[in-house]
Order: C-alpha cells, then structure tokens, then sequence
C-alpha cells in the first residue's frame, strides 16, 4: 500500500479568536474651505501622500491681496498718528482724551490688519495633518463656499480593525494581545496588530463585545476598507507535538492517526489540542520523529505493510526509503528521534490513558 509520511515534530502551537472585519484609517479628516472664491489652483490629487501645512488648493486671492494692502496702509497711518500723539502728550500738547482716541484707532487698524491677513491665508487650503488624499471633493475653476467639503484625508499608518468577539470569550481578551491579520489582497502574507481597546459592554443584540486593534501598516501594503480575518492568539504551547491536519482521522468522537514503524502501518489513538491553518497538537502514544501517513491513509488498517513513496513533501528513492523504527543505531534511519520515554510527550495536555494497563 503506497502511502505518503510526514516526520512527527515538536512546534509553537497558539491558540485563537478568530473574526472578521475592514480596516480603518485610526485617524481621517475632512478639509473645509474656510473662505469662498473661485478655485484657481489643485495642487494635488487622490493617493497623494502630503505633510502638515502643505497647501492642497488656492482660492482666488485677488480680492484678499487688495484688502490685504489697504489694512497695511491703514495700519501704518494710524500707527504714525500714534507715534506723533506721544509726542505731544509728552509735552501736554493733546489731552489724555484725544490721545486715547488716538490709540484706539491704532488697535482697531492693528486689528482689521491681523484679519485681512487671515482672510488671505483662508484662500490656500492647506493640510491638517500627514496622511494621504483619500478624495478630492472639488474641481478647478468651480466656486468654493465658506463651509464646502474639499478633501478627504486618512492616516495610513498605524491601521484600526475593529472586531466583536462572543461574549463567552471575554476573559480570554486582554489589552497588548498579539492579533494575527490575513488580508485577501496579500494573501501570502501576514500581518501583525495589538489589542487596543475593549469594550466594556457587551451588545445585547448580539451578545458580543466590542475590541479594538492597532494594525502595524508601515510596510504599506494594507489600506483602510480593506477586508482581513484577525487571529487574536489568546494561549500558546511551546514545543507541542503536532501533526499535519490531513494526517487526523474520525470514528465517532475518537480520533486517531496510523504512524509508520518497519513498514507497517499502526493506529493510534490520539487527543487533540490547538489547532492552526495547517498543524494539529496531538498527544498519544506518539514521539518527536516518528512517521505519520497524511496520503493514503483512509484504506489503512493496523498491520498492514506500506510502501512509503514520500517522506516530508519530497519522493522516497527506492534504495533510500526510511524504515522507521528498524534501524535503532542509525542516525539516517529518522530524522530526530526522542530518547525520552513514550508516555507523557506533551505536557499541555491530558495524557490518553490505556485501560488494560490497569486491569
């Protein structure tokens, strides 16, 4: 019977939440104009990274300039007018009364200066903060009005994911969780978040809890509205015996596996821990090194010769193939072979017991 075998080995087993959602920008901004005008000039466009205080869009400043230069001149004849009434009043040529006159006009100049230079700095639209341009609300050459939607604008790093977790698993959900995203555009790839935030209520509705995840995007490959499955890893064990996922069978509630030992095959009983996307923590009558078949199995039985075909994803050449379990004083027969005794390999799990040893 042809099989294909795949080495026992001990691996880092987590275990997790699981739950979906889109990403958000942690921070997005609209851009109003805060004057009205003709929009004279874009400088930028969609998926344009800026910097605070860049200027995004000028409005037609004509107007602002000239009442800019008017408050100027204004400005500095009232400013000389003060300058002379101190002069006078040193030698009590004008009344206290006059020159606090005198002195008020100067302040309101002073004034309407400071505004006239604000209406002008209004007709260039600059950015709030870093980020990007999200969306650009305007044309060139349309009329902006005090108040109008301009830019859209979001900070790509870091990201925000929220997601809502059963309320059952709600001591389980710590703040600085390592979080675990797949995003279906990089689906090679995976990225990582922290627990953030946790809700304290939970939804009635749905009887879940709110958590909050910051996403690390500084490789610049995620973006907000993306869609991403969110591991949180709530436990982990070091060092755990794990098996591929195809090696697992079923017979009611038991589930077993057929190892490989001088080319016979053996059933074994095993218990299952954590599972991930391809490894399953077993423990059992098992050992680090041993053969596990994962193709060809289904038609197995206990004491049945095997012809391994391949070992570890790679063809078994006929004059190398692995007699596991035969060659004791050979270190090319296995692997990694575990020394220790066969009971107890896994120290995160409940040991299944054999019942005629205690008849």
């Amino acid at each position: 019977m042809p099989v294909e075998v795949r080495t026992i080995e001990r691996r880092d087993m987590k275990d997790y939440l699981l739950a979906s959602t889109t990403l958000e920008a942690l921070r997005e901004v609209e851009v109003y104009a805060k004057t009205s005008g003709v929009a004279t000039s874009i400088l930028v466009e969609e998926g344009d990274r800026v910097h605070k205080g860049d200027t995004l869009l000028i409005i037609d400043d004509r107007e602002a300039r000239l009442n800019l230069r008017k408050a100027e001149i204004a400005y500095r004849e009232a400013k000389n007018a003060l300058d002379r009434s101190k002069q006078m009043k040193a030698r009590n040529l004008v009344s206290e009364e006059e020159f606090e006159t005198v002195q008020l006009a100067c302040e309101r100049a002073k004034t309407e200066l400071d505004e006239a230079k604000l209406a002008y700095q209004y007709t260039r639209v600059t950015a709030p903060i870093d980020g990007y341009i999200v969306d650009r609300l305007v044309e060139l050459g349309t009329m902006v009005t005090q108040g109008k939607s301009l830019f859209r604008m979001a900070q790509f790093n870091p990201l925000r994911a929220r997601i809502h977790i059963p309320e059952k698993d709600l001591k389980k959900v710590r703040i600085g969780q390592k979080v675990l995203l797949h995003a279906e555009s990089e689906p090679s790839r995976e990225f990582e978040g922290r627990v953030e935030l946790i809700s304290p209520a939970v939804d009635p509705a749905s009887g879940t809890f709110k958590v909050t995840v910051r996403v690390d995007s500084s490789r610049g490959l995620l973006r907000p509205g993306m869609f991403v499955s969110c591991k949180i890893v709530v436990d982990r064990h070091e060092g755990a015996l794990a098996v591929p996922k195809e090696a697992i069978l079923y017979e009611g509630d038991r589930r077993y596996i057929y190892t490989v030992r001088d080319d016979t095959a053996e059933r074994k009983d095993v218990d299952v821990g954590f599972t991930d996307d391809e490894y399953v923590e077993v423990a059992g009558d098992v050992s680090p090194g041993d053969f596990v078949v994962v193709a060809g199995q289904n038609n197995l039985a206990s004491g049945m010769k095997v012809d391994i075909v391949r070992l570890d994803g790679k063809d078994a050449k006929a004059d190398e193939k692995p007699r596991a379990g035969n060659e004791k004083n050979s270190d090319s027969a296995r692997p990694h072979i575990d020394k220790t005794p066969r009971e107890g390999k896994n120290p995160h799990m409940k040991q299944r017991v054999n019942p005629r040893e205690h008849n």
